[in-house]
């Protein structure tokens, strides 16, 4: 072949190279393996099987982790029956939490690939040294410090960060004093001089490294990919809608349906105030009995759900485990309805099905409300405004099917962040009476358009002026303005009105469904689709919009991987257009 190309190249047209002889012939044979490479690469991806991983990919989950189980398993038993004295000195080890021998850890790892210990465990139990761990996950990075996490770091090959900064951070860390960080600042940065000069770039990256600085904040700075997890499990979308609104920029997508009136998700019980003062500043005993009358009734449910009390004080907290132990059913409470009684300190990590909030304020008694859940919602550098900002976040995402306020005063007369978590609820339990339900849609494809449309960042932040109507007789509507309406009677998914400045406009949101919205159906794809609607729809378009009745269409084509970010971004650049 090297000949043929060769004498091909020599007897060619083609314009000759300004290099030798000896040299042409050298490219020549680069050039005929650079061919042969192509040749074998072109051949390997031929027999690559085509596995379709987006139509298989549950399978392919699932037989990879039972691969990974048996290769577990494999290596746990191999070890027991190899190294039996071993295994029996390490079970003794573990099980009394003696130091681990450094120098077998090897052992341990050979037959516990998937280790799982405490952050502060690296330092002590494993041995220093390189790429001890293929990759190190840290979990809840948000309470990590730099130092804590620094041990664990530099035996791992690779890092993954897992955490919320809108949740809890460390505390001890978060609050230290501004003495001992400038102190550590400043000396980071006079090492960084020594090191690498005057850098201004380098030196400007040393602030990070301070002792309020969490792992998870660090690696924002220095990781090469992250990503923010969207999809809420846990609560319906009133529920998480709090947290989404102010947190999170409204982006939370909750993926959970909600089959149940809003009265059903969330309550508020007004506590008629007989004007007792309490022994201490920080309790509410009427709201303590009516927690323990509705646990109490709740064990007459067949299924009773599981319940979590949140208080903002301790005081309160420990006054409702009394009022709870007094109670002939306690033992039934706590195994039945797996209570909690929590602080919005204390209760990261924890979830209920019913979660019910005792605020303790009355006029009679004004507990520091505002001072554990703050007096303003600004995301200022102050530890200790983070902190309460923090508290409201995790208390306020604890729920999964149902919210219940106690409250011994009139909503208006809380005040700060305590205020505006009650308004934001109401506001929602007004908002849920105005939105047309799922069963008032035509099919369940428009139900969950209408999900969708609710969970948007665009509706978070203007729920108050949207108003939805499903399955609109848009039709009947023209005809009381124009009598001379002589076109058929039309409905739409549904009609949004959208008040901005007390000037209304409206849009109608339809969802096109493939089978009945497009023709030549064998044609149609995500570039096309809009040359291949029904005359019908054309036309009905074209009347409806000559009435002031512009269209939104939604289609499997245009909603992508993400719909409610694609419903968000639509509605945003039609309703508040950039100038």
């Amino acid at each position: 072949m090297e000949k043929d190309l060769l004498s091909d190249y020599i007897h060619s047209d083609m314009p000759q190279l300004d290099i030798s002889y000896e040299e042409e012939i050298a490219y020549l044979e680069e050039v005929n393996k650079l061919l042969k490479l192509t040749s074998d690469l072109n051949k390997n991806f031929d027999n690559i099987k085509d596995i379709r991983f987006l139509d298989n990919s549950l399978d392919i989950q699932q037989d990879s982790a039972i691969e990974m189980t048996q290769e577990f398993d494999k290596r746990f038993l191999d070890f027991s029956e190899n190294n039996a004295a071993d295994a029996k000195t390490f079970k003794n080890i573990i099980t009394k939490k003696q130091r681990f021998p450094k120098e077998d850890f090897h052992k341990i790892k050979n037959a516990f690939p998937c280790i799982i210990s405490g952050i502060r465990d690296y330092a002590e139990y494993i041995p220093l040294a390189k790429n001890v761990f293929d990759l190190l996950i840290i979990d809840e990075a948000s309470q990590v410090s730099i130092a804590q996490a620094f041990p664990a770091l530099i035996r791992a090959k690779k890092v993954l960060v897992l955490g919320d900064n809108k949740q809890f951070s460390n505390v001890k860390s978060s609050t230290a004093s501004n003495e001992i960080n400038n102190t550590f600042i400043n000396e980071i940065r006079n090492n960084a001089v020594k090191d690498y000069g005057n850098d201004p770039l380098k030196l400007e990256r040393t602030k990070v490294f301070n002792v309020r600085t969490s792992i998870l904040d660090f690696f924002e700075y220095t990781s090469n990919y992250s990503a923010l997890l969207k999809k809420h499990f846990r609560g319906y979308p009133e529920l998480i809608s709090f947290s989404s609104r102010y947190f999170y920029d409204g982006s939370l997508q909750a993926l959970k349906v909600r089959a149940k009136t809003i009265e059903e998700v969330l309550e508020f019980k007004k506590i008629e105030h007989d004007g007792l003062i309490e022994t201490k500043g920080n309790i509410n005993t009427l709201e303590a009995k009516e927690i323990r009358a509705i646990l109490e009734e709740k064990l007459e449910e067949e299924n009773p759900m599981s319940v979590g009390v949140i208080t903002p004080f301790r005081d309160q907290q420990r006054f409702i485990l009394s009022e709870v132990d007094n109670s002939e059913k306690r033992s039934e409470i706590y195994s039945k309805l797996k209570l909690k009684v929590m602080t919005f300190d204390s209760c990261q990590g924890e979830e209920r099905d019913h979660i019910i909030y005792s605020f303790v304020e009355s006029l009679n008694n004004k507990a520091k409300t505002s001072y554990v859940l703050g007096s303003k919602f600004d995301n200022d550098m102050d530890p200790e405004q983070n902190l309460r900002l923090q508290r409201l976040n995790v208390g306020m995402s604890r729920a999964k099917e149902k919210m219940t306020f106690l409250i011994s005063q009139e909503i208006t007369d809380f005040s700060g962040n305590g205020l505006m978590i009650l308004n934001h609820y109401k506001e929602q339990l007004a908002l849920a009476k105005e939105l047309p339900q799922s069963s008032e849609t035509e099919s369940p494809m428009e139900a969950k358009l209408l999900r969708w449309i609710t969970q948007t960042s665009f509706y978070q932040r203007h729920s108050s002026k949207i108003e939805i109507k499903a399955q609109f007789d848009v039709s009947s509507y023209i005809k009381t303005l124009d009598p001379n309406y002589k076109h058929p009677n039309y409905r739409c998914d549904f009609l949004i009105t959208f008040r901005n400045e007390d000037k209304p406009k409206v849009a109608i949101i339809e969802y096109d469904g493939f089978e009945f919205h497009f023709e030549n159906l064998e044609s149609v794809n995500k570039f096309n689709y809009e040359n291949y609607y029904t005359e019908r729809d054309i036309e009905r378009e074209r009347i409806l919009e000559s009435y002031g009745f512009p269209f939104i269409r939604f289609n499997r084509f245009n909603l992508g991987k993400d719909p409610v970010s694609t419903i968000s971004n639509k509605l945003q650049s039609f309703f508040l257009p950039s100038p």
